[in-house]
């Protein structure tokens, strides 16, 4: 009996899986190798330790008046490969100041949140389509509301204490419409871009009271995302 059910469970599993092309199989293996790839770079080649470091800041200042221009690309590419966002912001505020770093910084958020979205869109969403969200409802409901409240959802899950290119490419398998996506991110990434700017801007100039103003808003923001939770949890609740 036992043999019959996992017999049938991987018969299922067949006829799910060739619902998708060769074309679907071939991008979405290739989309994780590439999300592994990004994995394996960063834990061991140190690539968070340098990102951390002085060095990083004394190399991109070779670049002169190129410095702007070659901090955007890079990081752009860097959130794209998983590198976390939080150490690039603040790196951001210690190189150019609050103001223009908070301008670099978003810029290269955006550019980076972009092709981490397109990539997946481009890689995986084919396959997501013909393989999960045909045959699993809760993951097709999910979709659905998604495309419905793009803005709104965005906007939640950047504010969330999530991973940020893991958020990119998650909502790039999903019907997000990109215009809903960017204004999204714009939104729901700039509170935490002003304050960790101004965190990295107060740490390079030893501004003490400012890393304690930068603390408190941190702890602050931090709050956002469990209160609305909770509510949202409230509210379905009074629903039932």
């Amino acid at each position: 009996m036992m043999g019959s059910y996992i017999k049938r469970g991987l018969e299922r599993r067949k006829v799910i899986f060739n619902e998708a092309t060769r074309r679907d199989k071939v991008n979405f293996v290739i989309f994780i190798l590439l999300i592994l790839f990004f994995i394996w770079i960063l834990y061991y080649l140190d690539v968070i330790d340098y990102a951390s470091s002085s060095k990083i800041r004394e190399e991109i200042n070779d670049f002169g008046i190129l410095v702007p221009i070659v901090f955007v690309i890079f990081y752009s590419i860097a959130t794209a490969a998983l590198l976390p966002s939080t150490l690039l912001i603040i790196t951001g505020g210690a190189l150019f100041g609050t103001f223009e770093g908070m301008a670099y910084v978003l810029i290269g958020s955006i550019l980076g949140a972009l092709l981490s979205f397109s990539i997946a869109k481009y890689l995986g969403k084919s396959f997501v389509d013909r393989v999960l969200y045909k045959n699993f409802e809760i993951l097709r409901v999910y979709n659905e509301l998604l495309k419905k409240g793009g803005i709104l959802a965005t906007v939640i899950l950047r504010l969330a204490p999530f991973h940020y290119s893991g958020i990119s490419y998650a909502l790039g398998l999903t019907d997000v419409k990109v215009a809903h996506y960017f204004i999204g991110t714009f939104i729901g990434i700039l509170p935490s871009i002003i304050i960790l700017t101004y965190f990295g801007d107060s740490l390079a100039r030893f501004d003490w009271i400012g890393i304690v103003i930068s603390i408190i808003l941190i702890a602050l923001l931090a709050l956002v995302y469990p209160i609305y939770i909770k509510k949202v949890r409230r509210e379905m609740k009074g629903k039932k």
